[in-house]
């Protein structure tokens, strides 16, 4: 023990006092710590300018779909090629009711090979986004039982998000997006999903009323 005799000791050896690294512990953590706060700061930066962009692109396609004077159908795909650049999907569609089935009205991207593709309500997602009247998400289509799977593979789809388009308090389809990876749609896309797909129920309503 420093100041004191120690057994053994060789004759001249001397005591080094240990350093402490409490010092550098200190710095590590506020380096750690300023480290995080950039990163932090960054991604709410990211995230406020993508808000800001899809604020602008829900806004400029509603006065779009506003002032237009082309037929439902130009509307539609209109729309299914609007949400998959404002969400960033493989693929977009509009998927309304017939009967028992669901039929592919209007399509995007890599959803383009259903254009026209019937599925059976009860055998698929956006059958059963109809039947729950609410919004529903796939994570991955490879082992989730609520999809179509055969549909899936024919396009690529391993990721699926749907959203009800209602007239009035009546689902009569789905607003859908596909992507070809898994865990693709979070939170944020769901989000978006949502406000154009209450958009074109309301475009959706005023083509019926304008009908009658």
């Amino acid at each position: 023990m420093c100041g004191g005799a120690v057994v053994g000791m060789r004759s001249g050896a001397s005591c080094r006092p240990t350093h402490g690294g409490g010092a550098a512990d200190d710095t590590r953590d506020l380096l750690a710590e300023a480290r995080g706060a950039v990163i932090q700061r960054k991604r709410a930066e990211e995230e406020a300018q993508h808000s800001s962009r899809i604020q602008a692109g829900i806004v400029a396609l509603q006065q779009e779909m506003a002032s237009s004077q082309v037929d439902l159908q130009a509307m539609m795909e209109l729309l299914v090629e609007r949400t998959q650049d404002l969400t960033g999907a493989s693929g977009s569609a509009v998927v309304l009711v017939d009967g028992d089935e669901m039929v592919y009205r209007a399509v995007a991207g890599a959803a383009i090979e259903r254009l026209g593709l019937r599925v059976k309500r009860r055998d698929s997602l956006v059958g059963l986004t109809v039947d729950q009247e609410d919004s529903l998400r796939c994570d991955d289509t490879e082992t989730d039982p609520r999809v179509n799977l055969e549909a899936c593979r024919k396009v690529g789809a391993r990721s699926v998000m749907t959203a009800p388009l209602r007239i009035g308090g009546t689902v009569i389809g789905v607003l859908e997006l596909v992507s070809g990876h898994a865990h693709a749609f979070r939170r944020r896309e769901s989000g978006t999903l949502q406000i154009l797909a209450e958009w074109m129920g309301i475009v959706l309503q005023r083509a019926a009323a304008a009908q009658h």
